[in-house]
């Protein structure tokens, strides 16, 4: 008897819960009195369920203080999947404080002027030194201010150091005087001369006008000559005559681009004379450079086109020239193709045989939609970027790209101009994003 009724007992226990997760199941649910989705179930398991706004490292599933700045643990929140957002990458959104702490960094997608660039490992075939030059004192006089006054690299042009010289405005002076009354005598006819044949005053446009004095000639061509003996160049001399201003000042220049080596101690209120030997240049030598480039990259190679070299003993400085001429060479086991370039270079920097790198830039494309190359998220198949949202939200997109240069890549499809990227914490957002994506297919 007391068997039985145990059994039965168990039967009707068994009976009543399997009624109970049917009802649940079946009619509260069908009825609309689900609570709970399956994104907000998962996110109650998601850890943690605290963070330090300011140390992301500290994190836990209760409330408290940060053991390190004191502050307040605040929760992090998982914001359930929009109903309305059915695009195959959910919107992720974030405090302000957590972007900082993960260092979320946005860049803007603009329009940009991109290369093509092909780097190739090469070496020095030869060298041709540069012309060599030694720089004197244009005038007598006193250095007023000296611009370079040490073993450096100048470029044609550059000013070296400035002279005053009151030997040489006094010669100025006496020649304009003379330039000037030579200037008046030859505008002004004599009154008393006449036409020998008729015994008549000269008409104007007779010999006797027009034949210049030869005695005031011979004197302002002495008075030039004493002008280039002073320092004075013959296009100074017709400024002079030409303007009547008095050059009070005389710059040395660097006649070319190149190695300048100070011959003296030159220095500021030194006493120098007309022609004395200040400096020593050394013009770049102009090498030639016979560079490797794969195969794949010749067609962008064409002669003429703008080179840069790299030493690499010497990184921090780039050197322009051109290639003048590829396919010089072909490597099959290798499959590379030799290029020929020309630089001018300091020549104390290169050595014959020497290890360089040349990069050829080439294919100009202007005006090309961009993004940073560290935006980029690339999987197999294809390439995201975390786009910003007006409202603050970050979405992942897929985008096509082109040629790739200087740190950016060419955007064919999937943004606009003005759109802004994350360029750095853009995987945690793309893999926020994913995550949401499952537990939304999970709900479905």
């Amino acid at each position: 008897m007391n068997v039985s009724t145990t059994v039965i007992g168990i039967i009707v226990l068994a009976s009543a819960l399997a009624g109970g997760v049917a009802l649940e199941r079946y009619v509260l649910n069908a009825s609309g009195y689900q609570t709970e989705t399956a994104m907000q179930h998962a996110a109650k398991h998601l850890e943690p369920g605290y963070v330090c706004p300011m140390h992301s490292q500290i994190i836990s599933d209760q409330p408290g203080n940060c053991p390190i700045c004191g502050m307040m643990l605040v929760e992090k929140e998982i914001e359930p999947d929009s109903t309305t957002d059915d695009s195959d990458y959910p919107v992720v959104r974030i405090s302000p404080g957590v972007r900082h702490n993960f260092g979320v960094k946005l860049d803007t997608v603009e329009k940009r002027t991109l290369f093509r660039k092909v780097t190739a490992p090469g070496f020095v075939r030869s060298i041709k030194s540069g012309k060599r030059y030694k720089l004197r004192a244009p005038v007598a006089g006193k250095v007023q201010q000296v611009y370079v006054a040490g073993k450096q690299l100048v470029k044609q042009g550059d000013k070296l150091l400035t002279i005053v010289s009151q030997h040489a405005e006094d010669v100025q002076a006496e020649h304009l005087a003379l330039y000037n009354a030579h200037q008046q005598h030859a505008g002004q006819p004599d009154e008393g001369a006449t036409d020998s044949a008729t015994d008549t005053p000269s008409r104007p446009g007779s010999q006797a006008e027009s034949a210049p004095d030869e005695t005031t000639q011979d004197l302002l061509e002495n008075s030039r000559q004493r002008l280039r003996q002073t320092g004075l160049s013959d296009a100074q001399i017709s400024e002079l005559e030409q303007s009547g201003r008095i050059l009070t000042e005389f710059d040395l220049l660097a006649p070319d681009t190149g190695t300048l080596i100070p011959l003296t101690g030159v220095e500021a209120g030194m006493v120098v004379d007309a022609g004395q030997e200040l400096y020593a240049e050394q013009a770049y030598a102009r090498i030639t450079v016979v560079a490797d480039a794969v195969q794949r990259d010749i067609a962008w190679i064409e002669n003429g086109y703008p080179a840069e070299l790299t030493i690499p003993h010497a990184p921090s400085k780039i050197w322009p020239g051109i290639v003048s001429q590829k396919a010089v060479r072909a490597t099959s086991s290798a499959r590379t193709i030799g290029v020929r370039f020309a630089f001018n270079v300091p020549q104390f920097l290169v050595q014959s045989s020497m290890y360089v790198k040349a990069t050829v830039v080439g294919d100009r494309h202007d005006n090309i939609l961009s993004v940073p190359r560290d935006a980029l998220i690339r999987y197999e198949n294809e390439t995201h970027v975390v786009r910003m949202l007006d409202d603050g939200g970050f979405q992942p997109v897929a985008i096509k790209t082109g040629i790739e240069s200087g740190g950016y890549v060419q955007v064919l499809e999937g943004l606009q101009e003005g759109d802004k990227v994350v360029v750095s914490g853009q995987f945690l957002l793309d893999s926020e994003s994913n995550l949401k994506a499952s537990f939304r297919r999970m709900a479905q």
